[in-house]
């Protein structure tokens, strides 16, 4: 089994999402507009960068590569935070009902906490797009959060309800 480092995975994911756009730059418009490019960053810690200096996250690896690239400017609109599952369940819907908020209410987005869900990350960029073609680019990533390690290590399912949940 390999050993990887959070940050030896996000530089191999770095180079392997690079890679792709090279070899398929005919996706992208390469000429020059005044249209600026738009990225929505939607997921958990892992695309958000829990714990990295804004400069290192990934999210801006990508904007700063795209603008010199694409040589226009390139707005991300981030939604993504530490903790988000792909939905709620209705335990943490109920909890958040007694708290007297919602699931589009966002906190310190370092702190790993399961709202918003990323269904409801992806619903509020929705509202925010007139035109769902004026999305250039979507960067997504979630799931662990919804199994978590104390999970996956407790076994009482079972291996058939593991890998169901997988």
């Amino acid at each position: 089994m390999l050993n990887f480092t959070r940050r030896d995975f996000i530089k191999k994911l770095c180079g392997s999402v690079a890679a792709l756009f090279v070899s398929n730059r005919a996706i992208f418009s390469f000429e020059e507009t005044d249209k600026k490019f738009e990225v929505l960053v939607a997921g958990d810690s892992l695309i958000f960068g829990q714990g990295l200096k804004e400069e290192n996250k990934f999210y801006n690896l990508v904007k700063n590569w795209l603008q010199t690239e694409l040589k226009r400017e390139v707005n991300v609109n981030l939604k993504a935070h530490s903790g988000a599952r792909i939905s709620l369940h209705d335990d943490d819907i109920n909890g958040l009902k007694r708290g007297g908020k919602n699931d589009t209410t966002y906190s310190n987005r370092e702190v790993p906490i399961s709202f918003p869900s990323i269904e409801s990350q992806i619903s509020l960029a929705q509202k925010e797009y007139e035109n769902p073609k004026a999305l250039d680019l979507m960067m997504l990533t979630g799931g662990i959060t919804d199994l978590g390690v104390e999970y996956v290590l407790n076994g009482k399912g079972g291996e058939a309800k593991l890998k169901s949940d997988i």
